[in-house]
């Protein structure tokens, strides 16, 4: 895993629309990251909802958001409309990003569970109340996400220990307001 103080991988993708993202920033600014898993996930959608609403606060702390789904671009490039995502979205597929950021996978029941009986309840309720999508990802995909300052070093993360788990934005927002 990454830690606070470690360099950020250097990544260059080209988002679903929209202008292609650096990280760390070519202008300078700080870019909060986020992985989800693929784009027809229950929880993912949760995720996504939860950045779009957030974006806002991003953009006034001068925090530029972008996003990497396990989904494909063919599937991206109707769900990122149909959930109204303003963000940058990048598809990787193949996890290559995901790996350079060692983002890894859920680690069997007993993490699910945990997540569970910690409030993982309560995100499968909100979640599923937002439907499922086409299977079309890894199941075991986990989440994270990084603050990355200007300079490309880390300066806040969040690794997944579950399919359940999702980042406190709030946490993140506090880092950078």
């Amino acid at each position: 895993m990454l830690e606070v103080g470690a360099q950020s991988p250097v990544v260059s993708a080209q988002p679903v629309f929209g202008h292609e993202v650096e990280v760390p920033d070519s202008s300078g600014r700080p870019v909060a990251l986020f992985f989800l898993r693929y784009l027809g996930s229950s929880v993912c959608r949760l995720q996504m909802a939860a950045i779009q609403t957030s974006l806002g606060r991003f953009e006034l702390a001068g925090v530029r958001v972008a996003a990497f789904t396990r989904s494909g671009l063919r599937i991206a490039r109707d769900q990122v409309p149909r959930f109204h995502v303003l963000y940058p979205m990048c598809c990787d597929p193949e996890g290559s990003v995901y790996r350079q950021f060692d983002v890894g996978r859920d680690r069997g029941f007993i993490h699910t569970a945990k997540s569970l009986f910690t409030g993982g309840g309560t995100t499968i309720r909100r979640a599923l109340s937002l439907g499922h999508g086409y299977f079309e990802g890894s199941e075991d995909q986990c989440s994270a996400a990084f603050l990355i300052d200007g300079d490309g070093k880390i300066f806040w993360t969040w690794y997944g220990q579950s399919v359940l788990d999702c980042p406190d934005i709030e946490d993140m927002l506090s880092q950078v307001e």
